[in-house]
């Protein structure tokens, strides 16, 4: 009897394990995360955005968006970039320390003089345009987060939008 509650409790640890494994990995990687919907405004409701990059090969300047089309296009973009985990599997990838960010800033301005910030970045500055794994967050005063979570989608639209409304000169 002793043996086979023993067998018993050891197969109950390994299933609880396994479950903890799993969690932490969809945590990690993002299994069965959606789109992320950062933006719960719509065109209407905003005066311009503002685009910038510290991408000194794409250019350092800032572009302001104000057709509310265009404004539109750019909120459907990045709330439908998908959930992919956090930064922490960066650690276990590429270890500490490596490399740097190209940060892909994007600050939206409300009708009422409301700023919000919503900051990509990625260490991988050779990623395809139309398929970018990139960190993001919405930079609030007093929120400091450990891990950063991490999303997938085309910037294209970004990028096609940040060059068009550079300034001249």
């Amino acid at each position: 009897m002793k043996h086979f509650v023993r067998a018993h409790v050891g197969l109950f640890l390994i299933g609880i394990a396994i479950v903890a494994v799993l969690i932490l990995c969809a945590w990690m990687f993002g299994w069965g995360g959606g789109s992320i919907d950062l933006i719960e405004y719509s065109a209407d409701e905003i005066e311009y955005i503002e685009l910038f990059s510290t991408d000194v090969n794409f250019g350092l300047h800032m572009s302001v968006l104000t057709e509310k089309g265009e404004i539109q296009a750019l909120i459907d973009s990045i709330n439908s970039f998908r959930h992919t985990g956090n930064s922490l599997k960066h650690i276990f990838k590429d270890g500490l320390f490596l490399g740097g960010s190209v940060l892909y800033g994007t600050r939206i301005c409300l009708a009422g003089g409301t700023k919000i910030s919503i900051n990509f970045a990625t260490n991988y500055s050779d990623q395809p345009r139309s398929d970018m794994e990139v960190s993001y967050w919405i930079h609030q005063p007093g929120c400091n987060t450990l891990f950063l979570n991490e999303c997938r989608g085309s910037m294209e639209l970004y990028f096609e939008l940040y060059d068009k409304y550079k300034p001249i000169g």
